[in-house]
């Protein structure tokens, strides 16, 4: 399964907000990452700059 477009992110993004608690960005990616049942090899998929993850990128 390939890292799904940054629109596809909004959504578990809400979703993982909702309960109102405060996150910092690095907290809140894992947890929308688990949402959407990102494998750990697509985890490991970065930019072509290689400066971060893809999934970290779309979610940001």
């Amino acid at each position: 399964m390939a890292v799904p477009d940054f629109q596809s992110f909004f959504r578990p993004t809400l979703e993982a907000l909702q309960d109102g608690q405060e996150y910092r960005w690095r907290d809140i990616r894992e947890v929308v990452a688990d949402l959407m049942q990102i494998s750990q090899e697509d985890r490991e998929d970065l930019v072509p700059s290689g400066a971060e993850p893809r999934y970290v990128n779309r979610i940001n």
